[in-house]
């Protein structure tokens, strides 16, 4: 509490300053006359609560007072000690003290209307598994309602799915929220799919779609048993079975279907055929009852073909099976196929015609008595029967053999050569050295004769290939055959010339020139086989008969030329690149507009020289009279004439200073005089 004290006519008046305290201690209020020290100490809440509750107003130092009243916002009047206040409004309380004074004290009491603020929080959704859900309330110093139930002192509530209404209260106020919790109770979405028990699958096969939000796939047997928890499975049992599919919110989904057994095996029926010389290939084939059947035969354990229908050229035991694509289930059979095939093969003795022989006879030397021989030329013309054939001439001749036990027939041709012609036609070839005498001679491609041959040069036996010592001129190759038959052939050799090469001789050329080069040689273009032009300068052709270089340093030019022989040269010609500037500076001009010397520059070749950096000219004092930067060399229309800031300078000797930059970028220097003469 606070008090402010002041001195009046000589008297110390205390003057109550209202002070706010807690809501569980109350207000206190004092105040006195001003001729007395006795005050009046009020104890009182100073709002109502939001529904009006009574509060009590009391004097807190009764004993000081032999009376005392309290008047009403309305000008009642109540005489109590206590009062209690239901209303809003301007209250004065009266008392008089033991000493006699009189005292009064106002107050004012209003209505706190201050709604609760809270927060609550649903921590999860209501699912299949949980009906109700958990909730927290902030703060906990309030009372809470959920659709008009109180929640316990401590607390501790849930709540279903659905929309409801969220009530605090506290200090006599209340505030309510509408909350709607959610709920996660869809059933998920699940395919399944039921296989049959068929011949291939002795179990079914069942699968079910997964679904990322199913946690479980639970399969029961006839039963009612758990027999797997997967989104696959096999039953290998007809009959009735379920299947749970259970999502993370606790939904399910029930499926309820039947195992079937398909085994029906396929009916089938095959025919077959059997080998024979008049029946070559031997027809087999299978049916069945089925709509769409797999075929696989099978020969010696060894599968082979899959058609219905087939032709086989060997004997034995074929197996077919049938396969039905639906379930699965096979039916086989066998079937024998036996052969009276044998045909006959006679030995022969061919023959040919050498060299000399006017006729030739081909001879049967096989001994059955059941095979019969029918001899025809290659127009299938008959010719004669029996175990031997004379002939007059070489070509092919067909031999009929017959079988007379089984009726088999086999033909032989045969092809009787004819080596009575010398060996007259061959290939031949010589390589020679580049300008050597050695010589290697090639024979390939003989026709006619009879190998192998023997091969002479000169008379001299040598085999191809071989490396001889030969001179320009005629050469005889003489090939003779096995059978004593030759014949010459006259062939020319000419021993070629060395390769020789020349090119310009070692030269200088002023830079940035480019220099024209070329080869001359003692060989035909077409024999020729490659031009290798080579520097560390860049060359225009490197494989060209001509080139260009253009050569910025001293620089080594190599050319090597190679003909079909095998032969190679190289020359190297030495080029040196004059870069030396040679700069022409006038020592007068006569800037009289006569046309003539006019102005003053400098001058050099403009492939060296790429422009002046820098000319300045002084006065005889040194003073910078004229000053130019970038400008053209041998442009004397840019250069100097004889002005100052458009001003005419006297005649006289001037000094100046010029600086060129050469086509590499290299700076020159150059000093001098010049004399400007008189300009009349």
């Amino acid at each position: 509490m606070q008090f402010k004290t002041d001195i009046i006519n000589g008297n110390l008046v205390i003057i109550a300053i209202l002070l706010l305290a807690s809501i569980q201690s109350g207000w206190s209020f004092k105040n006195s006359d001003p001729l007395s020290f006795i005050s009046i100490t009020l104890v009182v809440e100073p709002f109502l609560d939001c529904e009006g509750t009574p509060i009590i107003a009391r004097i807190g130092n009764l004993e000081e007072f032999t009376s005392y009243y309290w008047l009403l916002p309305d000008g009642s009047e109540v005489h109590n000690t206590d009062l209690t206040i239901t209303e809003t409004g301007d209250y004065i309380v009266f008392a008089t003290g033991v000493d006699g004074s009189d005292n009064e004290l106002p107050f004012t009491i209003g209505q706190h209307m201050t709604l609760p603020d809270f927060d609550f929080m649903v921590v999860d959704s209501v699912t299949c598994n949980n009906d109700v859900v958990a909730i927290t309330f902030d703060p906990t110093n309030l009372n809470y309602f959920i659709d008009g139930v109180a929640v316990d002192d401590n607390l501790d509530a849930t709540i279903s799915g659905g929309i409801h209404t969220i009530r605090a209260e506290g200090g006599g106020c209340f505030a309510e929220e509408i909350v709607n919790v959610p709920y996660d109770t869809l059933i998920p979405f699940v395919e399944i799919m039921i296989g049959d028990i068929t011949c291939e699958n002795p179990e079914a096969q069942l699968s079910a779609s997964e679904n990322p939000e199913i946690i479980s796939f639970n399969w029961y047997n006839t039963l009612g048993q758990l027999f797997i928890s997967a989104p696959d499975a096999e039953i290998g049992e007809v009959g009735n079975y379920f299947m749970i599919a259970v999502a993370d919110n606790g939904c399910t989904q029930t499926f309820e279907f039947e195992v079937i057994e398909n085994k029906v095996y396929p009916e089938i029926q095959a025919n077959s055929e059997n080998l024979s010389c008049e029946n070559l290939q031997a027809a087999l084939s299978v049916s069945s009852n089925l709509d769409e059947q797999d075929v696989s035969w099978v020969l010696g354990g060894i599968a082979f073909d899959t058609l219905a229908n087939i032709l086989v050229d060997e004997a034995g035991n074929y197996k077919v099976i049938v396969t039905d694509p639906v379930n699965g289930c096979m039916t086989d059979t066998v079937m024998t196929v036996s052969s009276t095939i044998d045909f006959p093969s006679p030995a022969i003795d061919t023959t040919s015609f050498q060299c000399g022989d006017s006729s030739a006879t081909l001879i049967v030397t096989s001994n059955e008595a059941f095979l019969t021989y029918e001899w025809y030329d290659e127009q299938n013309t008959f010719m004669d029967n029996g175990k031997e054939l004379i002939i007059d001439n070489p070509g092919t001749y067909i031999l009929e053999t017959t079988n007379s036990n089984n009726g088999c027939i086999h033909f032989d041709t045969l092809h009787v050569l004819d080596f009575r012609d010398n060996p007259d036609e061959f290939g031949f070839s010589y390589q020679v050295g580049c300008g050597e005498e050695d010589v290697r001679v090639i024979i390939e491609n003989i026709v006619g004769g009879v190998a192998p041959y023997e091969i002479y040069l000169d008379s001299n036996p040598i085999n191809s290939g071989d490396t001889l010592q030969l001179l320009s001129g005629d050469h005889i190759v003489t090939i003779a055959d096995s059978a004593g038959c030759s014949h010459d052939t006259t062939f020319n050799v000419q021993i070629r010339p060395v390769l020789e090469i020349s090119t310009i001789q070692d030269t200088t050329i002023d830079w940035p020139d480019s220099l024209d080069l070329d080869v001359a040689y003692n060989r035909d273009l077409s024999e020729i086989i490659s031009f290798d032009w080579q520097s560390t300068a860049s060359l225009s052709c490197i494989d060209c008969e001509e080139t260009t270089i253009r050569p910025s340093v001293n620089t080594a030019i190599n050319i090597t030329v190679e003909d079909i022989y095998g032969c190679i040269e190289q020359r190297t010609i030495q080029v040196d690149v004059d870069k030396s500037v040679e700069v022409y500076i006038p020592n007068a001009f006569s800037p009289n507009n006569d046309g003539n010397n006019d102005f003053f520059t400098a001058f050099a070749s403009s492939k060296k020289v790429s422009l002046i950096r820098q000319m300045t000219i002084y006065d005889r004092w040194g003073n910078p009279v004229y000053d130019v930067s970038n400008i053209p060399i041998n442009e004397e229309s840019v250069g100097w004439n004889g002005r100052q800031n458009f001003k005419v300078l006297e005649a006289g000797v001037y000094v100046y200073q010029i600086v060129i930059v050469d086509i590499d970028g290299v700076t020159k220097e150059f000093f001098g005089q010049v004399t400007m003469m008189d300009k009349r």
